[in-house]
């Protein structure tokens, strides 16, 4: 039974790839809060309070890479067939692509404190309100379509 599995995969071999996705899983924890520290205490060092809310913003996409690391390290231990390997990798393709595009998401609000000073000039504070909301809307939208779309033609393609 070990040896000879189901399907043509080894028991061994799904027990091990189960093992490290959960080993993985497990470490992630401890290994994004190192990553976090070492950014918080690199962040703390600048003047600026930028740096400090981008990171605190893309703090949860960040975490659910390493859950994306750990699914293509047991993916790499557990033998496929062709098609199998190659849905696989087109899961885990779109999975980093909803990843980078979930941090440019939430970098966003952060990063519209940039837009104060040149907002500053334009008439009545609910005036700078109201441009200020719109372009956020903005920037959210340009970068919710891109990333759908490229999640979904990652999909398609394969």
């Amino acid at each position: 039974m070990w040896q000879t599995g189901v399907l043509g995969v080894s028991l061994g071999q799904v027990v091990t790839a189960i093992f490290v996705l959960l080993a993985f899983l497990s470490l992630r924890r401890v290994i994004f809060r190192f990553v976090v520290s070492s950014l918080r205490t690199v962040t703390r060092k600048t003047k600026s309070k930028l740096d400090d809310l981008v990171r605190h913003a893309v703090e949860k996409s960040l975490e659910f890479g390493f859950v994306v690391v750990g699914f293509y390290l047991a993916g790499q231990i557990f033998p496929m067939s062709a098609a199998a390997s190659d849905t696989f990798d087109t899961f885990i393709r779109s999975l980093i692509s909803l990843t980078l595009f979930w941090v440019l998401f939430r970098s966003i609000d952060p990063l519209s404190l940039l837009m104060d000073r040149g907002i500053a000039m334009l008439g009545s504070s609910s005036m700078r309100d109201t441009m200020k909301g719109f372009f956020v809307k903005l920037a959210k939208f340009v970068v919710i379509c891109p990333g759908t779309a490229a999640v979904f033609l990652r999909a398609r393609t394969h």
